[in-house]
């Protein structure tokens, strides 16, 4: 007695399973890593800058764009090391943690819209 299972389905399900190796493999340690990475920044962040109380100053100091800047540009020139350096890891992990899963969110819907050879 033969299983009849459509062409189609089957090749679906197979490359479902494809594609969720690949991802664990390929994809998922560098993402681990990453968002390690912004997760121990932020805990450093926490630690070393007072998010309440410059926020509190934020809120007085800024009227416009122009405002944000020279705020921005004080906050950071009166500052220590550290936390200079914690801002600048926050910002280039979440530079490259948004450009890789905008990777792995576009590859498969170009694939899905027929963009992409498989």
């Amino acid at each position: 007695m033969q299983i009849s299972v459509p062409h189609d389905h089957l090749t679906k399900r197979i490359m479902r399973r494809v594609f969720a190796t690949w991802f664990i493999r390929r994809i998922l340690p560098p993402l681990v890593l990453e968002f390690g990475a912004l997760g121990l920044v932020l805990a450093g962040i926490h630690e070393y800058i007072s998010i309440r109380f410059v926020m509190r100053n934020a809120v007085h100091a800024i009227h416009g764009v122009p405002s944000l800047i020279m705020f921005s540009e004080s906050a950071l020139a009166h500052t220590a090391f550290v936390p200079r350096l914690l801002m600048a890891a926050s910002i280039m992990l979440a530079i490259l943690l948004i450009r890789d899963l905008r990777r792995i969110v576009s590859r498969p819907m170009a694939r899905a819209r027929g963009f992409v050879s498989v």
